[in-house]
């Protein structure tokens, strides 16, 4: 007998009328980047997250930080490694652990890669996840903060849009797939910066 998360989440609550799944077609490679250690956006049909504090669902060894799928089921609590004999924990970052590197370069380079940065229902103030806002807007992308509250960054932010991200991101998709734009917006070369002053 075997011990590992085997259990399956509970459905994503995102309802399959959501205009998401055309956001996803449309832009397949679109990176989500989170702070959420619960799956939610893989069971929302998200391809390509970016896990800053891990996940809940994961078990790692805390010797050699690696993910373990199964293990020998026993009496020890926590479980041991199968490999190593370390012990298994989940696959999260806690206080005042450092975060995985390979993740947060890809949030960075996402961040200074892209043309337009959604920043969604985060507070701006728990680092290094709160910088990358900043990050894009330094390498002249456009930010649109989504959040029912104001933050930090929200005076930087080029449009803010205040509400739950649960109500206004399906309007703003809505929108954005099945209405025709009602002005001219100046067109800009693939990968041209907007200025800046």
């Amino acid at each position: 007998m075997t011990g590992g998360a085997n259990s399956s989440p509970p459905p994503c609550p995102i309802p399959p009328t959501s205009p998401s799944p055309r956001w996803k077609n449309a832009f397949p490679a679109l990176p989500s980047i989170t702070q959420n250690v619960d799956g939610l956006h893989q069971r929302a049909g998200s391809r390509n997250v970016v896990e800053l504090h891990g996940n809940i669902q994961r078990t790692k060894c805390f010797t050699e930080n690696t993910v373990v799928t199964e293990w020998p089921e026993t009496a020890d609590v926590p479980p041991k490694c199968p490999r190593c004999g370390g012990l298994l924990r989940p696959d999260v970052v806690w206080f005042e652990e450092a975060m995985p590197e390979v993740e947060t370069e890809l949030a960075f380079r996402a961040s200074r890669e892209c043309d337009l940065f959604f920043s969604i229902g985060t507070s701006t103030m728990v680092h290094p996840a709160a910088a990358l806002p900043g990050e894009a807007l330094a390498h002249h992308a456009t930010v649109v903060e989504i959040n029912p509250d104001a933050t930090p960054f929200t005076p930087r932010a080029d449009f803010v849009l205040n509400g739950p991200a649960g109500i206004v991101l399906p309007g703003l998709l809505k929108a954005a797939f099945t209405q025709k734009p009602s002005h001219k917006y100046p067109q800009r070369r693939f990968g041209e910066r907007k200025a800046r002053p």
